[in-house]
């Protein structure tokens, strides 16, 4: 089935104009679709929820052929580009890397005056390993910079993470932290008792996934440590940057400053 929507979404314009991943730079007629894996298990396990209500997931242009980036990565790509460029002129920054792409990792070391360091809790392209929660190899405010994207929908006690986040995040810095949020959800999913596979796949979308997050859940957890937090859509790049790199239009970036 979901060959066909591809055959029929490729008529329309999506697919018109050539694209490009701003992760390896390289262009590309088409970025491929979410793996059919994914829509099988949702099927089987009778998911709950919409993927159509997802903020930021393109589906249909979801991985570069070439580097396997997620639209999500490409727009981290954009985004880091645009900044550390110009931080870059002025200062070194220490930049810390959870759950790492190895594509996002190359072009993160391509900055002369960016000190990158990544790390994970079982990761082979981890610098270090460590749980979220408990980050204790590294000292308060040793960070300027940090990307955490999708780790804290697998995290039980993501306050404690968020607020691990905020100590090792330098006075002045800013991270990215992303997590899936559905934009009908009034409040973060949680249920008690969910520990099998098939029941998170129903529930939480993933096989370990603990939850699921409402957009205002998810601001107000990353607030309660003292974080400022600021959301960059389409309108900071411009809609023609989203369409040339195949990223949804309502795709929101979640800045937190450390004042």
């Amino acid at each position: 089935m979901m060959k066909l929507v591809k055959i029929l979404f490729s008529k329309t314009n999506l697919f018109k104009n050539i694209k490009k991943c701003s992760v390896c730079e390289k262009r590309v007629k088409d970025f491929d679709f979410l793996n059919d894996y994914f829509f099988k298990k949702w099927q089987e396990n009778e998911y709950t929820h919409s993927i159509f209500d997802l903020e930021t997931f393109n589906f249909i242009n979801y991985s570069c052929p070439y580097c396997k980036s997620s639209d999500r990565d490409r727009l981290f790509a954009i985004f880091f580009k645009k900044v550390l460029k110009n931080q870059l002129n002025k200062k070194k920054i220490n930049l810390l890397d959870f759950a790492p792409n190895p594509a996002l990792t190359k072009m993160f070391k391509k900055f002369k005056n960016l000190n990158y360091r990544s790390v994970d809790l079982c990761s082979k392209h981890a610098d270090d390993i460590a749980d979220i929660t408990d980050l204790n190899i590294y000292k308060d405010n040793t960070f300027n910079v940090f990307l955490c994207s999708h780790v804290l929908e697998h995290v039980l006690d993501d306050r404690k993470a968020i607020s691990e986040l905020y100590r090792v995040l330098s006075p002045g810095g800013f991270g990215i932290v992303m997590v899936p949020i559905h934009l009908s959800f009034s409040k973060d999913y949680e249920k008690v008792g969910i520990n099998s596979e098939n029941e998170r796949w129903k529930h939480f979308g993933q096989n370990d996934h603990v939850r699921e997050y409402s957009k205002k859940g998810f601001i107000s957890k990353l607030k309660e440590p003292g974080f400022i937090v600021e959301e960059i859509k389409e309108s900071y790049f411009g809609s023609s940057v989203f369409n040339k790199h195949g990223i949804n239009s309502r795709s929101t970036l979640y800045k937190v400053i450390k004042l």
